[in-house]
């Protein structure tokens, strides 16, 4: 089975059969990184997650870096301001936190993946303006953990950045349940401050494909 197959049967959940067929290819050609790295998402949609692991770190060692992956997800986001100091706004308790959704394009790559880039427009309960994430950038090549950097707008003109860790979980098939803790600076016309943001997000990918 060639690469365009196997990646045609994953996008239709023929994850037994695409394991298959490549651990027969690995069996003729043990140093095939691509079959390595297929099997590995193979495995992954099976729930074999121990084993993917393996396969995608063989996949590493043969120089199977794997392609750029393209996603959309649609993400509700419980985003808490409890710890935020110093009280700049002075928000009362039942505004300290928020709930929002929000529908982001991402684009990945390297066998974890090693990097990855998303763009995220999101709407929460207490801002009438969007909140848009103009960059996330994912720095750290941890599968369940990652570090990132991101700069973010809320309306217009305030403006803020963050690096923060995130600590996900995949409950599911397309399903990823994540727990955020961020440090975000904040820009005029908030009058500089900083905050420690926490924050629980639970993603499902609409669509993905490797480019």
């Amino acid at each position: 089975m060639d690469d365009e197959t196997a990646r045609a049967l994953l996008d239709y959940r023929q994850y037994a059969r695409v394991a298959a067929a490549m651990r027969a290819r690995i069996r003729a050609h043990p140093n095939d990184a691509a079959a390595w790295r297929l099997l590995a998402e193979a495995l992954r949609g099976l729930g074999r997650h121990d084993e993917a692991r393996k396969a995608e770190a063989r996949a590493r060692a043969l120089g199977g870096q794997g392609d750029v992956h393209l996603s959309l997800r649609l993400r509700a986001v419980s985003d808490s301001n409890v710890l935020q100091a110093p009280d700049v706004l002075a928000l009362p308790a039942r505004n300290r936190g928020d709930l929002g959704l929000g529908l982001g394009v991402a684009a990945s790559g390297g066998a974890h993946p090693a990097w990855l880039v998303r763009y995220e427009g999101l709407r929460y309960q207490d801002f009438r303006a969007l909140n848009r994430d103009a960059l996330v950038l994912r720095i750290a090549p941890v599968e369940a953990a990652s570090i990132y950097a991101s700069w973010m707008r809320l309306g217009r003109a305030r403006l803020f950045s963050g690096i923060g860790a995130e600590l996900g979980w995949t409950p599911a098939e397309r399903w990823k349940l994540g727990a955020v803790l961020e440090r975000r600076v904040f820009a005029a016309p908030w009058q500089d401050f900083t905050a420690w943001i926490g924050a629980l997000a639970l993603a499902r990918t609409l669509w993905d494909e490797d480019a």
